[in-house]
């Protein structure tokens, strides 16, 4: 979720429970969430990457996987880019971002 704005009369807006909803999901469908930090990939003989590189010491195989690294992911697209051929590399325009929410209250 990228922003949450609220608007008058425009109700509540509760993204961790959104977030959660969708996580919830897609377990249900049969996809693995890891915890991981990406370090890297392994490129493959007949695919693209065959393996994920993490801060653990298994090689993670899979023949599809998602980018949501949140606020990295713009460093794990690098990552990728280091082994995939020129013609198929592509930039992320992720960048993070700071929100402060303020709440103030105020008698008049």
């Amino acid at each position: 979720i990228g922003k949450a704005v609220r608007m008058e009369d425009e109700g509540w807006f509760d993204p961790w429970l959104l977030l959660t909803a969708y996580r919830n999901k897609i377990k249900s469908l049969g996809v693995e969430i890891r915890h991981a930090r990406v370090r890297g990939f392994q490129p493959g003989k007949t695919v693209v990457v065959e393996d994920i590189k993490t801060n653990q010491t298994e090689l993670l195989h899979y023949n599809k996987f998602v980018n949501a690294t949140g606020i990295h992911a713009k460093f794990t697209n690098r990552l990728l880019n280091q082994v995939i051929p020129p013609d198929c590399r592509f930039e992320l325009p992720v960048t993070p971002q700071r929100n402060p929410t303020f709440n103030i209250a105020c008698k008049e």
